[in-house]
């Protein structure tokens, strides 16, 4: 949360029933297999803040963050960062999540 109050932008990339059942509320939805088809212009379709440097991936538990991560590892514009633990952790650490 600290680096998201800081301008991070938090990206979800869990399938769609996924997202619904339960996000984070500051989450923007992109399933990994957008970025799988579109890598960095798939990201850019979010629109993020001209500003954004850094974007956190998240996912249930942390594994296809990680896939995302690396498949946007080329962009030199900005930073990509997997949330250890995704939604599961997220849950853990008492944060909101948004249905």
């Amino acid at each position: 949360m600290q680096r998201i109050n800081r301008g991070a932008v938090l990206v979800d990339v869990r399938q769609s029933a996924e997202f619904q059942g339960g996000h984070a509320p500051v989450a923007q939805h992109l399933p990994l297999r957008g970025i799988r088809s579109g890598g960095i212009v798939a990201m850019q379709s979010l629109r993020p803040p001209s500003d954004t440097r850094e974007n956190l991936l998240i996912c249930q538990s942390d594994m296809r963050s990680k896939m995302a991560q690396g498949l946007l590892s080329k962009d030199t514009a900005r930073t990509y960062a997997n949330v250890t633990g995704g939604m599961n952790a997220w849950r853990g650490h008492g944060l909101p999540v948004k249905r």
